[in-house]
C-alpha cells in the first residue's frame, strides 16, 4: 500500500506540473478511470442471453425463423424477446430474480470495490440494457462504485420491458450501429477535462469483438485488459502482429494484458 501511496503522490504532482505549463485557471483534478464491459467481463454470462433462455427453444426457433438479427439489429431482436417474455406472463419478478442469479467473474466485485477506494472514476459501457446492468450492480451492492453505465436504455411499460438504442451511428466500421464504445469513451474524457478532471491513464477491461474498438482509442500509457480465450484477445493479438482487421491495419498503442479474472487484473492495475 506504501508503494500504491507514493506511486499516486508522484503521478499527482506530475499532473500539477502539467497544469501550470498549459497556464490553465482551473485547478485539474488528476484521476485515473477504468472502464468496463458487462456480459462475460463483470458478470459470467451473457445476460441477454440468459434471460432469452427463460422462454421454451421451440418459442426462440419459431421467432428467429421471422426475425433473423445481425449486427445492426440486437436491439430490436431483444425487443421482441422481451414482448415474448411479456405475452407467456414472464414477468418483471422473475426476469429480476434471473438478473441476480447470474454470478460474477471471480475476482470482480473485488476488483471495483478496491479501484473504487483507490479513487478511480469507474464506467461501465455496454450493449446489454440499463435494467439488467443496474439490477445485477444493486444485487452486488455496486452501484455507488460506478459513476456512468452507458448502454441501451430499457424500463418496463405496464409489464413490459422496453429498450432502446443507446445512439444511431455510422462512423465506426467496428461497432455496431447502436452503440459505438470508442466514441462513448472518448466523450466521456472529453466532458470529465471540461469539469476539471484529467485522467493520467486509462484501463479499459472486455472480452467481445466490440470492445476492440475502446482499446484502439487507447493511448500509450494506458492498458487494456482482453479476457483469454475470448473474441478481443484474439482479434487484439492479430492486430499487434500488424494483421489486417476488417481489412484495416490498426494500431494499438496501450499495453495489452490477457486477464481470466478479476484477481489478475486488480495485481496489474496496482503495480502500474
Amino acid at each position: 500500500m506504501l508503494f500504491i501511496h507514493i506511486l499516486l503522490k508522484s503521478k499527482v504532482s506530475t499532473c500539477i506540473s502539467k497544469k501550470s505549463y498549459t497556464n490553465l485557471i482551473t485547478m485539474t483534478h488528476c484521476k485515473r478511470l477504468a472502464a468496463f464491459d458487462f456480459d462475460s467481463t463483470i458478470c459470467s454470462e451473457n445476460s441477454d442471453i440468459v434471460v432469452r433462455n427463460l422462454l421454451s427453444s421451440d418459442v426462440v426457433a419459431k421467432y428467429e425463423t421471422c426475425h433473423k438479427y445481425d449486427t445492426s439489429g440486437w436491439t430490436q431482436y431483444m425487443q421482441g424477446i422481451f414482448e415474448l417474455l411479456y405475452s407467456n406472463n414472464l414477468d418483471e419478478a422473475l426476469i429480476t430474480k434471473t438478473i441476480h442469479e447470474i454470478p460474477p467473474i471471480d475476482g470482480m466485485v473485488e476488483l471495483i470495490q478496491k479501484l473504487d477506494k483507490l479513487d478511480y472514476d469507474i464506467i461501465i459501457i455496454s450493449d446489454a440494457n440499463s435494467f439488467f446492468i443496474n439490477t445485477w450492480l444493486r444485487k452486488y451492492n455496486l452501484l455507488n462504485c460506478v459513476k456512468e453505465v452507458f448502454t441501451n436504455p430499457a424500463e418496463f411499460r405496464n409489464g413490459l420491458l422496453t429498450i432502446k438504442m443507446y445512439h444511431v451511428q455510422d462512423t465506426c466500421r467496428l461497432s455496431t450501429i447502436n452503440l459505438c464504445k470508442g466514441q462513448i469513451l472518448d466523450d466521456f474524457i472529453k466532458s470529465r477535462r471540461l469539469a476539471g478532471v484529467v485522467y493520467e491513464n486509462v484501463m479499459f477491461v472486455g472480452d467481445g469483438s466490440n470492445d476492440v474498438c475502446p482499446m484502439l482509442h487507447l493511448n500509450i500509457g494506458d492498458l487494456a485488459f482482453c479476457r483469454q480465450g475470448f473474441h478481443c484477445a484474439r482479434i487484439v493479438s492479430n492486430i499487434m502482429k500488424g494483421q489486417p482487421y476488417k481489412n484495416q491495419i490498426y494500431d494499438m498503442k496501450a499495453s495489452v494484458f490477457k486477464w481470466n479474472n478479476g484477481f489478475d487484473i486488480l495485481k496489474i492495475a496496482t503495480d502500474s
